[in-house]
Parts: structure tokens; C-alpha cells; sequence
């Protein structure tokens, strides 16, 4: 089989055995590459699937065979978690709509881009459920903490059998490591990444009231006397509390679904355009897991801040690096 692109040419033939270190592999394709008068040696295994755990497994099998020949992942689809992984391992990449990553001795070929981005977003909607935000929300109040099943499941309110199907989603994008009937997680800033990418703020209904209060410590005063599970402060207010480094005037409360608590202790007005208090209405409950107290207030917890502030307007992305540190450290 012969190619080009450019100056840069290229044959592929079966593969035969390779040995080094007494270590046998066989790839399933050995190309050769030239540009200009070198000649490289690429070793090209085809796979059905380019989940990161398969490509951290390849990483791993073609060690012996570092220096003689550039490993090479080709499968139908490679989200961006998988590039991304396969440039900190030094594999290339290539996926069936042409999108594709080489970089060794001097040559680099990145075009990324094409069809698949509508398979990234289908596999970003089946990872973050509902159902399975309620496991990695659990997963994230203890990320030391060595989990089970039955741990999960009783901590997350889902079924075992949901809490499967989201380890083994989670272990296939290479985010939790899965041995012994322990489950951690493995990387949780990459799943914090992909997780922006997934959540709006958006999606959930705000309603603007008018508060007459003298500075926000007389706001705050106001919401201690009210009841800790009927509402969580997010956005600035509580950035404001857990990490301030942005002055913010906003105020954002997620509120319970009876909110006549809230509107008499807060005097709260409604008011057609603007405002300065705004009670959300979540698209699900998940905001409230694992809120926490502080000075007498009931906040979002770290994750749900994070979450909400990233793609916010208003120096959101400056607060919730903040915030990130606090978790991650």
C-alpha cells in the first residue's frame, strides 16, 4: 500500500514479528515513512475502539519497541481526552473522518476537528447523566477515599447496577482506576475538564427579585435565619465565602421548590427585568449534594461551584480556577 502527502511518503505492509528484550509484538501494520531522503518506521495497530484505557493499554505494549518505530492508534472514533493522552504518551493517532496526530523526529502532522466532534458531544451527554453525575459527585466529596459498589450505590442514591455502567464509562475514558472490587479516581482535573464541557448553567431558570439590603453582610445576615435545606448559595456570593478574589455583586440561590421561606425572610420583590437576588430552579438536584455550611450559610459544594462559575461572564473562569485549587490542591 502506497501513499503521500506532501513530501512526506509512505508504504505499509503486514507486519511480521518484532522482537526486542526478548519481548515478542506484532502490530498489526508496519508502515514506512519518508520525507525527503529519512525514512521512519511506524507501528500501526487498528482498534475498534480509541477509549483511553486501550490507549494507555497500547502505551504499555509497545514499550519494548521505543526507538525502533513511532506507535501508531487508528479506530473509528478519538475524542479528545484519547488525543490528548496519546500526546502525553508519545502515540500518534488517526480516526476514520481523517482527524489525525503524528509527532516524531521533526515531523508533526495535527488536524483535528472534522464530523467526530458530534460523536464527542453524544459521548459527553452519555457520561454525564443525571444518574451518573450523582456517582462522580460522590466519587469527588472524597477523592482519597478507595470506593466500592455497594459504597456508591448507597452513597449516591443510584442502583448498583447504574453504578456500574458508569465505572465501567469512567474507566473506559481512563478517569477511575478499577482493581480488586476498589474503585478511585484516577485523574479528576481531566474529568473536571470534560465535565465544563458537558454543563450549563444556563439550562437552569432564574428568577429576578428586588432586595433592599445595606451591603451583602446584611443579605447574608438574612439568609442564616433561613433553614439549611431550602436553598444553597452559588456563583459570586459564595465564591465570595470559599475563595475571594474576585469582587462580585452578584447573588444566586438554589432554591427548593416551596421558595415562600426564602422570599419573606430575604423580603424579596418581584420585579419584571434584572434584580439584584436571583432564586435558580435546578434542572435536578444534584446541586445540593454535598453542600456545605460556612459562616452560618448553606453554600453549594466546591464541585457545583466549580461547575457553575467556569463558563460564567463575569470573571466566572477567574473564580473557579480558585475554587479548583481548593479541591485539587
Amino acid at each position: 500500500m502506497l501513499g503521500s502527502l506532501g513530501n512526506v511518503h509512505w508504504k505499509a505492509e503486514p507486519a511480521t514479528v518484532m522482537k526486542r528484550d526478548d519481548s515478542v509484538i506484532v502490530p498489526d501494520l508496519v508502515a514506512s515513512l519518508r520525507s525527503g531522503k529519512k525514512e521512519y518506521t511506524l507501528f500501526v495497530e487498528a482498534k475498534s475502539s480509541g477509549e483511553p484505557r486501550f490507549i494507555a493499554e497500547l502505551a504499555g505494549r509497545m514499550t519494548p519497541l521505543r526507538g525502533m518505530g513511532y506507535p501508531v492508534l487508528v479506530a473509528p472514533f478519538i475524542s479528545e481526552r484519547g488525543r490528548e493522552l496519546c500526546k502525553s504518551l508519545d502515540i500518534g493517532c488517526v480516526d476514520m473522518a481523517g482527524n489525525a496526530y503524528l509527532k516524531f523526529n521533526g515531523i508533526w502532522i495535527e488536524k483535528w476537528g472534522r464530523e467526530n466532534l458530534r460523536k464527542e458531544k453524544r459521548l459527553l451527554r452519555r457520561l454525564f447523566t443525571v444518574k451518573a453525575t450523582f456517582v462522580m459527585r460522590t466519587m469527588f466529596s472524597d477523592l482519597k477515599r478507595k470506593w466500592t459498589m455497594e459504597r456508591l450505590s448507597g452513597s449516591s442514591g443510584a442502583s448498583i447496577g447504574q453504578v456500574s455502567k458508569v465505572v465501567e464509562r469512567l474507566a473506559g475514558e481512563d478517569y477511575v482506576d478499577k482493581r480488586r472490587g476498589s474503585i478511585t479516581l484516577k485523574n479528576p482535573g481531566a474529568l473536571l475538564d470534560a465535565w465544563t464541557k458537558a454543563y450549563d448553567f444556563g439550562k437552569n431558570r432564574s428568577t429576578g427579585y428586588f432586595c433592599d439590603f445595606r451591603g451583602r453582610q446584611d443579605l447574608f445576615r438574612r439568609l442564616k435565619k433561613i433553614p439549611p435545606g431550602d436553598y444553597a448559595l452559588t456563583l459570586g456570593a459564595a465564591a465570595s465565602i470559599v475563595a475571594p478574589v474576585v469582587r462580585s455583586t452578584d447573588v444566586y440561590i438554589y432554591a427548593r421548590a416551596d421558595r415562600s421561606r426564602i422570599i419573606e425572610r430575604l423580603d424579596l420583590k418581584p420585579i419584571e427585568f434584572g434584580g439584584n437576588v436571583h432564586l435558580v430552579d435546578p434542572t435536578d438536584e444534584g446541586v445540593f449534594m454535598h453542600s456545605q455550611e460556612k459562616d452560618g450559610m448553606t453554600l453549594v459544594s466546591n464541585l457545583q461551584l466549580y461547575l457553575d462559575l467556569y463558563n460564567y461572564p463575569m470573571r466566572g473562569r477567574e473564580q473557579a480556577e480558585a475554587v479548583r485549587k481548593l479541591m485539587l490542591g
